[in-house]
């Protein structure tokens, strides 16, 4: 894996860490606290951005084609077999994090 990918790699680790080390037990303290809030809300936002460079890097060093969007990225990655069934083992579904569409646009729209 080239040096590049590796950077973004272990940048999405560390940002994951971040948020899951700032959640509270409890998921609805997060709308009670405003500045929380903003920190998952941005960090999350980022962490989007790294997984859609990421991506982008992983098609361009394996020559896998050019993605028409974000979402072509990630859909290449999976018909190449870049899919869960792949990854190392730890690296499982990504759990349900019941985050609603106000979330998602405040996120969007705060720190695009």
């Amino acid at each position: 894996m080239g040096e590049i990918l590796l950077r973004k790699l272990l940048g999405c680790r560390d940002r994951i860490a971040r948020v899951r080390a700032a959640l509270p037990a409890e998921p609805r303290a997060i709308l009670a606290d405003e500045r929380l809030e903003a920190f998952i809300s941005f960090n999350l936002f980022l962490l989007l951005q790294d997984s859609i460079d990421l991506a982008a890097h992983l098609i361009a060093e394996q020559g896998l084609g050019v993605p028409d969007s974000h979402r072509g990225a990630f859909e290449i990655l999976a018909a190449k077999a870049f899919s869960r069934a792949t990854l190392p083992r730890g690296w499982g579904p990504w759990p349900r994090c019941g985050i609603g569409s106000p979330t998602r646009t405040a996120i969007s729209t705060r720190f695009a």
